[in-house]
């Protein structure tokens, strides 16, 4: 009988053992799994700024905005010819100094508590949507191509129209304090009075006529150009807080260089501020 009871534990510890090392393998590969999903997750990420992430959804739909803005064929910028090669980098350069100071303003927006609401990013999508669709016959067949070329899906353009609105309440806040004198809107009228010359007219006419379509322009150019300065000076003195890196990234490099004891690609190296 005790032989009996001996056999039985020797079978029950012997079907045991395969079963525990199939647990500790299913264990290994969920975290193996889980590891992986997790560094990968991360090359959703462009950049860090102060810890938060800026995605490449961003800079992506900033891409297409400068390019559009500097009068530069989106599709150009995907040639291997050098003045393809300088165009990108010169509305790339554009495009990650834009989004960069951008996340500064936004995250100092929610410091003051600044935040959008349905009804402003519903405005936002709407005048996006009229924009990039025109008088087009088939105006969401243009829409989903217009996010395709920005890479972006519908809730992400959301996303980045929110964050646009927010930051720029912060920057509306920033200028608030730039105002013009009468003296200076017709420095910027007798700079730019060809854009407004009027047959049969004196420039004094015309300066009275249109002071304030002149006021709106003249104080328009002149915060761009206050926000120019301080968006570099906001860089500049925050370099330390933008890491234009991800864990992918890490990762990819750690596995070439030390795994592999190959040379990194150019596309997994961290870019510079």
């Amino acid at each position: 009988m005790k032989k009996k009871e001996k056999k039985e534990r020797f079978f029950r510890r012997l079907f045991k053992f395969p079963l525990i090392i199939l647990t500790i393998i299913v264990i290994i590969i969920a975290i193996l799994f889980g590891a992986y999903g997790y560094i990968y997750s991360g090359k959703s990420v462009y950049a860090y700024v102060k810890g938060e992430p800026v995605y490449y959804y961003e800079m992506f739909n900033e891409i297409v905005d400068q390019a559009r803005k500097n009068n530069v064929s989106v599709l150009s910028l995907q040639g291997g010819d050098p003045q393809s090669a300088f165009a990108r980098y010169t509305i790339n350069t554009f495009a990650k100094e834009e989004v960069i100071s951008r996340k500064f303003f936004y995250l100092m927006a929610l410091e003051d508590n600044f935040d959008c609401t349905l009804s402003e990013l519903d405005t936002a999508m709407y005048e996006f949507k009229k924009a990039v669709t025109g008088i087009s016959d088939d105006l969401e067949e243009n829409f989903e191509s217009e996010l395709t070329l920005r890479r972006a899906t519908e809730q992400q353009l959301r996303a980045v129209l929110k964050g646009k609105i927010i930051a720029q309440k912060e920057i509306d806040k920033l200028t608030e304090h730039i105002v013009l004198t009468p003296e200076e809107i017709y420095a910027y009228y007798e700079e730019w009075s060809f854009a407004y010359d009027e047959e049969g007219k004196t420039s004094e006419e015309i300066f009275r006529e249109k002071y304030d379509k002149l006021e709106r322009s003249a104080l328009y150019l002149e915060k761009q150009q206050y926000m120019i300065k301080l968006r570099a000076s906001l860089i500049e003195e925050n370099e330390s807080e933008i890491v234009i890196d991800n864990r992918y990234k890490k990762f990819m490099r750690w596995f070439y260089r030390d795994i592999m004891n190959l040379v990194v690609p150019d596309e997994f190296e961290p870019e510079k501020v």
